[in-house]
């Protein structure tokens, strides 16, 4: 998981990285294959997201990112994760030319149009 879970706007990082521990925990109590978070914080920051998702996309125990939190970090670590083959969802993105079918298959969004 990617977020800004520390920074100015750790509020939003640290919300949805409860959510996300919230899923796996209750995953993890209810069936065999058992899930890990991987934690990345990109404090809102593109640099730091790609930094983080190379890390991520190296990483072949890794099969799947919730996040990056921000449209800017979507557009900065889209091709590393597209590249690697690995999904990537975000609850908070809102940029809706994130979802022009560049991305199709690779990147999710679930904020609205």
């Amino acid at each position: 998981m990617l977020g800004p879970f520390t920074g100015p706007v750790a509020s939003i990082g640290t919300d949805q990285l409860h959510w996300a521990q919230f899923f796996v925990n209750n995953w993890n109590k209810t069936h065999k294959i058992q899930i890990t978070l991987v934690q990345g914080d990109t404090q809102l920051d593109p640099a730091k997201a790609s930094v983080v998702a190379q890390s991520m996309a190296s990483n072949s125990s890794i099969v799947g990112i919730i996040g990056p939190a921000g449209s800017q970090e979507v557009t900065a670590v889209a091709p590393i994760f597209k590249k690697a083959g690995l999904a990537f969802m975000s609850a908070s993105a809102t940029n809706v030319s994130l979802t022009d079918g560049k991305l199709k298959g690779y990147f999710f969004r679930v904020v609205p149009n």
